[in-house]
């Protein structure tokens, strides 16, 4: 499973729900520090990623494209 905006609120806990029922992840966020820790944590694929940059946006694309998850939770971004 993909899961954008990995490092906080419900993408986190995302990631750690679906750790624990032994599904590989691939997590994306903004936060390379927190992404690490989560990559030691979860045996996680981990990509640093601003969603609102195009360059960003086709780096995960790129990856998805690689990988071929099965599931894709598209977390990321805060807006009014």
């Amino acid at each position: 499973a993909l899961i954008t905006g990995a490092t906080s609120g419900i993408g986190e806990h995302l990631a750690y729900f679906l750790a624990k029922k032994g599904i590989s992840l691939i997590l994306s966020g903004r936060n390379q520090e927190k992404l690490q820790q989560m990559q030691k944590e979860l045996d996680a694929v981990i990509i640093q990623a601003d969603l609102s940059l195009h360059t960003d946006r086709d780096k995960v694309s790129s990856l998805i494209k690689e990988m071929s998850p099965d599931l894709i939770i598209n977390n990321a971004g805060f807006a009014l």
